[in-house]
């Protein structure tokens, strides 16, 4: 276990997707319904999240908006396909924590 990833396993699972390309298959879904005003929730596998707007988007501010969502979700892109790619590529130095 490196930085919180289970290297044994990361490196079968690109050995078995390399085997088979179908292994590495993942389909996406999210199912979102709107609550009123600025409001809605989405659900992503059995996880709800809730979205708004800020009052001067005539929303509540009770939730993040769509693309402060994106923004973070981009983030968290980031962070883990730059920590699976070092590992991919033979790092195995901790990443120091920022």
């Amino acid at each position: 276990m490196i930085n919180g990833v289970d290297v044994e396993n990361l490196r079968s699972a690109m050995n078995q997707v390399a085997k088979d390309s179908t292994a590495g298959h993942y389909t996406f879904r999210a199912v979102t319904t709107w609550n009123g005003g600025a409001r809605s929730t989405s659900r992503i596998r059995g996880f709800s999240v809730e979205g708004d707007e800020p009052p001067g988007l005539l929303g509540t501010d009770q939730a993040p908006n769509a693309v402060e969502l994106i923004q973070g979700g981009t983030g968290q892109l980031s962070f883990v396909g730059h920590l699976l790619s070092r590992h991919f590529v033979g790092y195995s130095d901790p990443i120091p924590a920022v």
